[in-house]
C-alpha cells in the first residue's frame, strides 16, 4: 500500500474514531439523581462512597453504560492510525520532537478507554447494592471503592499524558515545526476543549446535560475534520 492510500485510510479512521468515541461519551450524559432519593448512599454510607459520581451513574440505564463501554474499548484502535496521520503533519518527521510527540499521543490514545470505561463497572456495583441484602453491602462497598480509586488514578494518568501530547503538538505548530499554518495550534484538542466547555457553561442547560461527558471527544472530531480539510496542508493526504 502506497503512502497516499495509507494517509487517506488514516484520515477515514480518525473521523470514525472521533465519531464513535463522541457517541460513547454522549451515552454517559444525562441528569443527576437527587441525593434525597437515595438515603442509603447519601446518609447511611455517605462516608464510604463518592456520592456525586454514584448519583450520576445510577441515572444511566445499564444498557447505555454497557454500550458506551463496548464502543470505547472496541473503537479506540481506530485512533492509532489517526495519531500516525498527525505524525505525518510534521515538516521533518525524523526530528526528536516529532517522534516524541507521536509516541506520547499514541500512549494517550491507548489509555483513552480508562477515561470512561470504568463507569460501567462502578455503576453496576452500586446498582447491585440497592438490590442486595445489607449483609453483602460491606464487600460490595469495598469493591466499589477500589474501582473508584483505580478509576481516578487511571483518569489522572491518562489526562496528564493526553495533555502533554496535545499541548506539545500545539507548541510544535505554533513554532512552525509542522506543515500546518502556525495559527492552527489553536485547533489542538486541549485548547478546543477550553472553548467547548465555555460554550457549554453559557449555553442551554439541556445542551450541557446531554453533552457534558463528550467535550474532549467533540474537540477530537473538530480537530480531525480541520486537519484533513485544511487547504493550506492538502499535501498531507497526497
Amino acid at each position: 500500500m502506497n503512502e497516499s492510500k495509507k494517509r487517506i485510510l488514516a484520515a477515514i479512521s480518525s473521523i470514525m474514531a472521533s465519531l464513535a468515541l463522541m457517541f460513547a461519551d454522549i451515552l454517559l450524559g444525562g441528569r443527576t439523581l437527587s441525593a434525597d432519593d437515595y438515603p442509603l448512599f447519601s446518609v447511611e454510607y455517605v462516608e464510604k462512597v463518592d456520592i456525586n459520581l454514584i448519583l450520576e451513574l445510577l441515572a444511566i440505564p445499564t444498557e447505555r453504560l454497557q454500550a458506551s463501554y463496548l464502543i470505547i474499548v472496541l473503537c479506540v484502535p481506530l485512533l492509532l492510525p489517526a495519531m500516525w496521520l498527525i505524525y505525518q503533519s510534521f515538516a521533518d518527521s525524523s526530528k526528536w520532537y516529532a517522534i516524541g510527540t507521536y509516541f506520547v499521543l499514541m500512549a494517550g490514545a491507548t489509555l483513552t478507554p480508562l477515561l470512561h470505561a470504568n463507569f460501567f463497572f462502578i455503576g453496576e456495583i452500586y446498582k447491585a447494592i440497592l438490590h442486595t441484602s445489607q449483609v453483602a453491602h460491606p464487600n460490595l462497598l469495598e469493591i466499589g471503592s477500589l474501582f473508584i480509586r483505580s478509576h481516578y488514578i487511571g483518569w489522572a494518568v491518562a489526562l496528564f499524558i493526553l495533555m502533554v501530547g496535545w499541548l506539545g503538538y500545539a507548541l510544535c505548530i505554533f513554532l512552525g515545526k509542522t506543515i500546518l499554518p502556525r495559527w492552527s495550534g489553536l485547533m489542538s484538542p486541549f485548547l478546543l476543549l477550553i472553548v467547548i466547555n465555555l460554550i457549554f457553561s453559557i449555553g442551554p442547560e439541556s445542551l450541557r446535560i446531554t453533552l457534558s461527558k463528550a467535550s474532549l471527544t467533540i474537540s477530537y472530531f473538530i480537530f480531525f475534520i480541520f486537519l484533513i480539510s485544511n487547504k493550506q496542508r492538502k499535501d498531507l493526504l497526497k
